[in-house]
């Protein structure tokens, strides 16, 4: 190692000697060269005394006269031998250390500063300018994080290939976690592999761990629980820009008893520190269809730690002003489905936040599903509700049906309700059980509880609104364990009554106890629980991905019967042709840009998917100043200036200068 690094010092001084040794002799003996001349008679030589100096000079063998023209071409060139020197104005020691560069490449990292260059622009300068500042026996690697973190450079001592490296990153649009960059971080710090002329020298252990340096805006959502364990942080705090107002959330429905209206609400948050007003556009397809605007006041001061904690507050902003968060409503009468695109029209820091996009199928009544041995109250609550087709189906034949009520492995009606029946493998869906407790992951049937009295539950819930239990009498239920995230609606003395369910893309709503163990059926409460429970099952707009899914996140693509491949359209143009194989869904991987995704061929209601940001802690755009990893505080550097300053630049204007006059001495001595 030691060797290579000698040979490293050396290489340029050679270099620098092997091309003196080669040019200034060459340029000598250009001097020393006889030119073969045509010989003519003429009248006089009072007018060529420059043609015989010239003569003179191109006679082999014969002693150097003073020349200037010689000597200026001798120092051009010896400028330019110091070049290959690459000598540096040292302002500032340097030592040997290894360098570990993260690189934040996230959302936020798009914002534009004053000076036109996005955040990632002056990332770039900055790491590049650190790059240049190492000792030349430093060694440095870079990671790139947003989601996820990745190696853009192993470990290594040519800071021509960091500097390649770092010109290479490209922006996302996907949300900054350091967690896992950090990891990667102190694996390399800990095994250093050093690549070096395409081949990598094998891993040593150092003594000391490799320095870190953060280049970010500080924004980052994980901030408050990663964890440092080994080596030292130091964070280049990037950008000043603080104006921003951007979409956080987008949400539509349809009329549960008229399908054709639907309502879109979009969330807006101002980061600013002063009250906007701005226009809100709607769009179906490209057509415009609505406007609306939004009013909001300036954004609290930030007084925790902003990188995990990023969001405006929604209560009012001090003074007793407006609401940094608002909400625009549109309601329209839409008979068919589209894109929908919703654009905030207000210039300002970052763009990418202006823009939403959602998926809408065209209106349509709901379909639901009853597995049942026969339940007179079940079908005359069901019968009540304004439903396109309640199928009756018997439990003993489900099985048999599983083609025909789940094409592409998922079932086809909106709700399907299991009556005192738990088949195994259920597709994926919304489904509601009455007296039995579904066959899934983390769910569980204890026996019977009996005896016991139902005394609380939960009427904020959508479920359980106008719902009214106290007088609710069951004899009998089943004792459902049930996992940590389920949320529990209805509560007995020691174990839930009715609980709500979320696993493996399906919805599950349990009612642990059959109605004709209670008093439910005979009760106005009874068809209101139905209608709640239909109605929230069901909804969202489509079966498929109406709603966004943030950037980065693999999406789930159903496979249409008979297709070997898919083929994704991004949103700039780009084809992703997939390979199917034998399975019944895809996941595609690629989605860290905003936009709309177009899939063929696909199964109804998944013709096209959504990416949008919709994150605070990107949107929130003011430079982090107190940046914190887990609760201490990391040391913070505005700007990285350069430290030891190049000199060959300077060098080789130098030699275009001597040139410059070499050439106008050269050309007044031929026409004098």
């Amino acid at each position: 190692m030691n060797f290579l690094r000698s040979l490293s010092a050396l290489a340029t001084p050679w270099t620098a000697l092997i091309a003196a040794g080669v040019a200034i002799p060459s340029l000598l003996l250009f001097y020393f060269l006889k030119l073969r001349r045509q010989e003519r008679a003429i009248s006089s030589t009072l007018l060529w005394k420059q043609a015989i100096q010239d003569l003179q000079v191109n006679s082999p063998f014969q002693k150097l006269r003073n020349n200037l023209l010689l000597w200026l071409q001798l120092l051009a060139l010896i400028i330019a031998i110091l070049c290959l020197l690459q000598p540096v104005a040292r302002s500032s020691e340097t030592t040997e250390k290894s360098v570990i560069l993260l690189v934040d490449q996230s959302g936020s990292m798009a914002t534009r500063e004053g000076d036109g260059k996005s955040r990632l622009d002056l990332v770039k300068e900055a790491a590049k300018t650190y790059v240049d500042n190492l000792d030349d026996r430093s060694k440095a690697m870079v990671i790139l994080f947003s989601d996820r973190a990745r190696v853009a450079s192993p470990f290594t001592t040519d800071k021509q290939a960091l500097r390649q490296h770092i010109d290479g990153i490209e922006q996302t649009d996907c949300s900054s976690r350091l967690g896992d960059a950090l990891q990667l971080a102190e694996a390399h710090s800990t095994r250093q592999i050093i690549s070096s002329g395409g081949a990598d020298i094998p891993p040593e252990s150092p003594t000391d761990p490799a320095e870190m340096v953060l280049f970010s805006d500080g924004r980052i959502e994980d901030a408050g629980q990663a964890v440092l364990r080994r080596g030292g942080l130091t964070f280049a705090k990037i950008g000043q820009a603080s104006d921003n107002v951007g979409i956080l959330g987008i949400d539509a429905r349809r009329n549960y008893e008229r399908p054709e209206e639907l309502s879109i609400f979009v969330t807006i948050g101002n980061f600013g520190d002063k009250a906007i007003k701005s226009d809100l556009t709607l769009k179906i397809d490209g057509r415009t269809l609505s406007v609306g605007e939004v009013s909001l006041g300036p954004a609290p001061p930030e007084d925790s730690q902003p990188g995990a904690t990023s969001r405006p507050a929604l209560s009012l902003s001090p003074g007793g002003g407006q609401s940094a968060v608002g909400a625009v409503p549109f309601k329209l009468t839409y008979d068919t489905g589209g894109v929908v695109e919703v654009i905030l029209h207000r210039p300002d820091a970052l763009d990418t936040d202006n823009h939403a996009w959602l998926v809408v199928e065209p209106p349509r009544r709901l379909r639901v599903l009853l597995v049942t041995g026969g339940n007179y109250f079940l079908k005359r609550a069901l019968d009540s509700l304004p439903l396109k087709e309640v199928k009756e189906i018997d439990p003993g034949t489900l099985a048999a049906s599983r083609d025909l009520l789940a094409p592409g492995g998922r079932l086809s009606y909106d709700v399907a309700i299991m009556d005192r029946c738990s088949p195994e493998n259920l597709p994926e869906g919304n489904y509601l059980f009455f007296g039995a407790v579904p066959k899934v992951e983390g769910v569980g049937d204890a026996g019977l509880v009996e005896g016991e009295y139902i005394y609380d539950w939960n009427d904020q819930h959508p479920i359980l609104r106008h719902v009214v239990l106290n007088y609710l009498s069951v004899s009998k239920w089943r004792r459902m364990e049930l996992p940590k995230r389920a949320i529990r609606l209805v509560e007995g003395e020691t174990s839930p009554v009715i609980a709500l369910l979320s696993a493996a893309g399906s919805r599950y709503l349990i009612v642990a106890f059959d109605v004709y163990d209670s008093n439910w059926p005979l009760r106005i409460s009874f068809p209101i629980f139905i209608y709640n429970a239909v109605r929230h099952l069901s909804d969202s707009l489509t079966r498929g991905p109406s709603q966004s899914i943030p950037p980065g996140v693999a999406m789930s693509i159903p496979v249409p019967t008979g297709a070997d491949a898919l083929t994704v359209t991004r949103p700039d143009g780009r084809k992703d042709d997939l390979t199917v194989g034998d399975r019944q869904a895809i996941y595609f991987r690629d989605t860290r840009h905003l936009g709309v995704y177009r899939v063929q061929p696909s199964l109804e209601g998944y013709e096209a998917f959504a990416v949008n940001l919709l994150n605070p802690t990107e949107s929130n755009v003011r430079p982090n100043a107190g940046f914190k990893i887990g609760t201490e505080k990391v040391a913070t550097g505005e700007t990285v200036r350069r430290q030891n300053q190049p000199l060959w630049p300077w060098l080789m204007l130098a030699v275009l200068g001597v040139l410059l006059v070499e050439w106008i001495i050269y050309n007044r001595r031929m026409f004098v």
